[in-house]
């Protein structure tokens, strides 16, 4: 059973998704509850930063992720997200 993937599980993994600043907090909270159907994660494993120009922001999600599938889940879900504008 090969996967094609660089990562060995399990792992931590930083989710960035960036977004526009005038929806800071319900994307923020959109973030967390998309991540959150896949891995439980707590609000202090989020973290927020403006862009220079102040118009972006960017949100980091630290993960616990036991599998490919679990990683893939979560990029499909944040992919649906309103706001987003980047996905790393």
């Amino acid at each position: 059973m090969g996967q094609d993937t660089l990562h060995t599980y399990p792992c931590e993994y930083t989710f960035k998704v960036f977004g526009l600043e005038t929806l800071r907090k319900t994307l923020t909270q959109q973030v967390h509850a998309a991540v959150n159907q896949v891995v439980t994660i707590e609000e202090d494993m989020i973290e927020q930063r403006n862009s220079s120009g102040g118009n972006y922001f960017c949100i980091s999600v630290n993960a616990m992720l036991h599998n490919e599938e679990q990683r893939r889940r979560v990029y499909t879900l944040l992919q649906e997200l309103e706001g987003v504008r980047y996905i790393l």
